[in-house]
C-alpha cells in the first residue's frame, strides 16, 4: 500500500495566485514566482506576519507516527522575534523559534508526531516579525 501524503496541494501548484484554494484556507496567499521564491513549479505560499494557512488533512490513523515537513523562506528581512507555529486540530505540535531558522533561502524543517485524531486540520501560523514564503508541505506516515 502506498504511503499517501496527507496534505493536498502542498506545493500550491493547484492554486491560482493570490488565492489559497483548493484545499487551503486562511489569511495567507499564494504567489506566482519567477524570481526563485518557489521550489516546485511556479507557485508558493506567502504567509506574512500574523497570517496563517489551514487545511483539512486526509484521514490520519490514530496512534500512528507521521512526519511533517515544509520548506520555509524569509524572503525580505530575517526575523528578529517570534515563532512559526504548526498545529493539528488546535494542538500545538511545534513552535519553531524564527530567529534560529535559516534566514536566507529555503530550508526544510520537519518533525514527527503521533496522530491523536483521525479527522485533523493542519494550521501553520507566522507569529514572527518577518515575511515568509512556504512550499512543499507534506505529512507522511513513518
Amino acid at each position: 500500500m502506498p504511503n499517501t501524503d496527507r496534505v493536498r496541494n502542498g506545493g500550491f501548484e493547484q492554486s491560482t495566485a493570490p488565492n489559497l484554494a483548493p484545499f487551503w484556507t486562511g489569511t495567507g496567499t499564494t504567489e506566482n514566482s519567477i524570481d526563485g521564491d518557489q521550489l516546485l513549479g511556479s507557485t508558493n505560499g506567502d504567509v506574512d506576519q500574523l497570517q496563517f494557512i489551514s487545511q483539512q488533512l486526509l484521514p490520519l490513523e490514530v496512534g500512528e507516527v507521521y512526519e511533517f515537513s515544509a520548506a520555509f523562506n524569509f524572503d525580505v528581512d530575517p526575523p528578529t522575534s517570534g515563532t512559526i507555529d504548526v498545529d493539528i486540530t488546535g494542538v500545538s505540535l511545534k513552535r519553531f523559534q524564527a530567529v534560529n531558522m535559516q534566514s536566507s533561502g529555503y530550508a526544510f524543517y520537519s518533525f514527527q508526531f503521533k496522530a491523536s485524531v483521525a479527522n485533523a486540520t493542519l494550521t501553520i501560523t507566522n507569529n514572527s516579525d518577518a515575511q515568509m514564503d512556504i512550499d512543499l508541505i507534506s505529512i507522511f506516515k513513518k
